[in-house]
Parts: C-alpha cells; sequence; structure tokens
C-alpha cells in the first residue's frame, strides 16, 4: 500500500483515507484474503505507521509538456505566418472551467476532541458544469458559453447573452465550438 500511495502521489493524483481503504480491501481480494475489513481505524494506524499525515493541497494544474517551448514557438510561427488572412475578429483566446455545483472545503474548523468532524452535501458534490469564455484580438468578449454535464440541455431561463449546450463530457468539442 505504501508504494501505491507513494506511486499515486508521483502521477499527481490526490490520495484520501477512503481511497486507501478502497485500494486496500481491492488488494486484500487479489491476495485471497477475504477476512480483511480495511476499517477507518486501519486506515488510521497504517497512515501513523508509515508516517503518511493530512496535508492541505499547496497547488493543482498540470505539468507543461516537455517540449511546450517548441510547441509555443511553432503556434506563434503559424500565428504570425498567417495572421494577415485572418481579421482581428476571427482570433481569440478561449479558457474553459469547471464549475461544481456543490464545491465541498478540503479543511474545516472544528473543536479539540470532537470525533467526528462532518460536513453536509446536496449531494451533487460530483455533478458539475463548464463556463467556456472567449474574447477576441479585437477586444470583442463573446457570449459566455455554459455546457452542462448531461445529455438534454437543462429547462431554466437564462440570460440572453448566455449561450447553453449539453454534452456528456460537460467540455468543448468541435460541435461546440461550431455554434
Amino acid at each position: 500500500m505504501k508504494s501505491w500511495i507513494s506511486a499515486q502521489r508521483k502521477e499527481g493524483h490526490s490520495v484520501s483515507g477512503t481511497v486507501i481503504k478502497r485500494e486496500a480491501k481491492a488488494h486484500a481480494i487479489r491476495m485471497n484474503i477475504h477476512n480483511f475489513k480495511g476499517s477507518c481505524c486501519w486506515v488510521a494506524n497504517f497512515m501513523k505507521r508509515n508516517r503518511v499525515f493530512l496535508r492541505a493541497v499547496t497547488s493543482t494544474g498540470q505539468k507543461l509538456p516537455v517540449d511546450w517551448e517548441a510547441t509555443m514557438k511553432k503556434y506563434v510561427d503559424f500565428v504570425t505566418q498567417h495572421k494577415d488572412n485572418y481579421s482581428l475578429e476571427h482570433i481569440g483566446n478561449m479558457d474553459e472551467v469547471p464549475v461544481y455545483f456543490d464545491m465541498l472545503s478540503k479543511f474545516t474548523l472544528d473543536f479539540q476532541g470532537s470525533s467526528n468532524i462532518r460536513i453536509t452535501t446536496t449531494g451533487l458534490e460530483h455533478s458539475r458544469f463548464t463556463v467556456v469564455l472567449c474574447m477576441t484580438a479585437s477586444r470583442i468578449k463573446l457570449p459566455a458559453y455554459i455546457i452542462f454535464c448531461r445529455r438534454t440541455i437543462p429547462k431554466f431561463n437564462h440570460p440572453s447573452n448566455v449561450i447553453v449546450s449539453s454534452n456528456e463530457k460537460s467540455c468543448m468539442n468541435a460541435t461546440e465550438t461550431l455554434y
């Protein structure tokens, strides 16, 4: 389990006590150990034995690819070469931001000695939508584009200056871009 946690962290994956418990149970089944319970007490003792501590996340995001400088130069060269073929309103800078309906805090405050540090949720902590924002090189802000993670567009009154769409991955794709 210790090497599994180390590998997960090297990959930048978040590891929690629940994940440790689930993986330990799966590992026990693979080893034909059927009486392993993997209780919360076992997880706490495992963490203590192996010096695994609760830590606050200090940064998120993806690492740049190894060849990012060459890719960036290639893109800049392409834009420089073709900039006269396009007007500034046809060149844009776009970004997608996932927004969760219930964004849970990673930590909470409670009094010393409390044994159950619980927060309530709406049950929608995994449900999300994506907001896409874009601005053209001529400084025109395009309407916000909201993509829901579902098959159909939810029925609600939205502002006229917002475009609403849906797809199963809740991200911009070729179909959404053509709109």
